[in-house]
């Protein structure tokens, strides 16, 4: 009977000393993330010093015994777009007048590269000019209550908002929009960080500044589903996705490298024409706090993009600082992946980039895999987005290297002829690969690395509808006191289209940029193209191909030979071919006509 009294004694003294120990406990956890907001605040006031970036009515404590949650009350951020805006450099006055004669029309009937692409307006609204709001908030409210919870160490949490939020943009304290969004499951992100030694619930506050952040953070990551943005008044639809996830981490790797990843993946979103008019109200208010000329603004029209998926996949091991690289030691890998869906292009690319050492050598690698397609509309969005960018380069009240280039364009053209000069049909390219596949191994040492090393370029692809290029070889500079020894095999697919097409957008550019020297003769015309074409075919393994092949070799003891000819052949040929229209392209004799392509028995 003793021992269970002194037994019940015991268990009343230990659940007394941790009920005891958790009150304390929490009420630290409270404190950590009040002092933390009250930093992030602080922060924020150098911004906007009358502005309180999140408020709440209280923080509530729960999940005695065997977990700590934090309930903040009625959490609202206030952002002050407006302070946050006239703290960005300012637009000055537009551009200066410019004259300037039309281009002349290329002297064949172009097509994708060749062609220039026509700009046209978009068909979203202009921004309309207003006067700047004198203050511009958007106040962000996160319904009811958000909760935070945290593991016994104090180095992970957890974050959970459910409900609907809702945005109020707040214009010269007047309620312009109130926004509702809302998802088919909670918001939930986590936070990882580094905290000093491991002792139970020491909980230091998160936030004191950002680059003391930025020094403890370890990880993060957000996930919510069935996202919809609503008028709160009218109920119209603006926008709406399936998902949206990001993560992001950054820990170390040994003592001197660090492993960072970084993903996102946005599913089905898709943005409606009211949504287009409410961001470029917006953007209104924000050109006028800036200063943007009207002629710098634009639109974006969201909704044109139609469903969209995105997905962003980075990952990076490797040395944390640049001196690091030269260590003999460094290991060093990058992947990527990129894949963007929607109705204006479709484009998929993956990088691979390694280097590590390997015995008395190091081996360095890199592959890349691109897929792209893009619509007519893209190209013109491109064209007005790049117009848009001259004009901004060409606008008055420029000063040092910036008067350079704005005086330069200016004798060039207008925004408009430049852009048409530069901008080919993207779209007429059809679906674009682009592949990569290369690889050295040499000594592992920074100075004689690339000097005496071994290259291997298995792949370099470059390959549209209409035409394409290929490149395969290899060199080894390895042997001492030798020259270096290898080879390459270029294969011109439907070699005369694209040489006809480049050749076009090179007389288009060279028209523009022979505007500094009114009279001069342009070197590319017509006859240089046609004597490209005729030296290519000429040094080909087959003449009469429609793809020109061309294998070069290069022996240690110097012998050059261009697909099994002596290279003084081909030297020959480019001088009859080629060569006089880079000397005097006026006087120089057309070429006969390059022979007709004939497809190679069997296609």
């Amino acid at each position: 009977m003793r021992k269970i009294a002194l037994l019940s004694v015991l268990i009343l003294v230990v659940a007394g000393g941790y009920t005891a120990f958790w009150f304390k406990k929490s009420g630290e956890f409270k404190q950590m993330l009040e002092q933390s907001i009250a930093s992030l605040n602080e922060q924020a006031k150098n911004i906007s010093k009358d502005n309180t970036l999140l408020r709440y009515d209280s923080i509530d404590v729960s999940g005695f015994p065997f977990a700590m949650t934090l309930q903040v009350k009625k959490p609202v951020v206030d952002l002050p777009v407006a302070a946050f805006l006239q703290k960005m450099p300012h637009e000055v006055a537009p551009i200066a007048p410019v004259t300037s004669a039309p281009l002349a029309p290329p002297s064949v009937t172009p097509s994708a590269i060749a062609a220039p692409v026509t700009p046209v307006t978009v068909t979203a609204a202009a921004p309309t000019a207003v006067q700047a709001p004198a203050d511009w908030v958007e106040e962000i409210s996160y319904g009811d209550s958000i909760s935070v919870s945290g593991n016994l160490t104090g180095t992970h949490f957890t974050l959970t908002m459910a409900g609907d939020r809702t945005h109020k943009s707040l214009v010269n304290h007047t309620v312009k929009h109130t926004l509702v969004s809302s998802s088919s499951s909670p918001l939930v992100c986590h936070l990882g960080i580094e905290q000093a030694g491991n002792t139970l619930w020491v909980m230091q506050p998160i936030f004191t500044d950002l680059p003391t952040f930025l020094s403890i953070f370890r990880s993060a990551d957000c996930d919510v589903q069935g996202i919809t943005l609503k008028d709160a008044a009218s109920g119209t639809l603006l926008l709406s996705a399936d998902g949206f996830s990001v993560s992001a981490s950054n820990k170390a790797d040994g003592t001197a490298n660090r492993k960072i990843d970084f993903k996102l993946d946005s599913k089905n979103t898709k943005a409606l024409p009211a949504f287009d008019a409410l961001v470029n109200e917006y953007m209104s208010w924000g050109y006028a706090l800036r200063g943007t000329p009207d002629n710098l603004r634009m639109a974006t029209p969201f909704s044109e993009y139609g469903a969209q998926d995105q997905k962003i996949d980075i990952h990076y091991n490797g040395p944390a600082n640049a001196k690091d690289f030269s260590d003999p030691a460094a290991h060093m890998l990058f992947d990527s992946a990129f894949d963007v869906k929607n109705a204006m292009a479709n484009m998929q690319m993956e990088i691979h980039v390694d280097t590590a050492p390997q015995g008395e050598e190091r081996v360095a690698s890199i592959k890349v895999h691109s897929v792209s397609n893009v619509t007519e509309r893209y190209d013109q969005l491109i064209a007005k987005q790049t117009a848009l960018a001259f004009t901004e380069m060409m606008r008055e009240g420029k000063t040092g290297q910036e008067l350079q280039i704005q005086q330069t364009l200016l004798k060039l053209g207008t925004p408009e002829e430049l852009t048409v000069a530069m901008l080919p049909k993207f779209h007429e390219f059809g679906t674009v690969n682009f592949d990569v596949d290369a690889n050295v191994k040499g000594p592992n040492h920074a100075e004689t690395f690339l000097r005496h090393g071994n290259f291997a370029l298995d792949t370099l692809n470059w390959v549209a509808a209409p035409y394409g290029l290929k490149f395969k070889g290899a060199l080894n500079a390895t042997a001492e006191n030798k020259i270096p020894s290898g080879d390459l095999l270029a294969t011109c697919i439907s070699c005369d289209a694209l040489i006809t097409d480049f050749g076009n957008y090179a007389m288009r550019i060279e028209a523009i940029v022979n505007r500094m020297t009114p009279g001069k003769t342009p070197y590319i015309n017509a006859g240089l193209i046609n004597g490209v074409k005729q030296f290519l075919h000429g040094i080909a393994e087959d003449a009469n191909a429609k793809d020109a092949v061309i294998h070069i070799v290069m022996k240690d003891n110097g012998i050059l030979t261009i697909s099994g000819k002596p290279a003084i052949q081909a030297m020959g040929l480019f001088g009859a071919t080629i060569a006089p229209y880079l000397q005097h392209p006026a006087a120089a004799p057309a070429p006969a006509a390059a022979p007709v392509p004939v497809a190679p028995a069997g296609q």
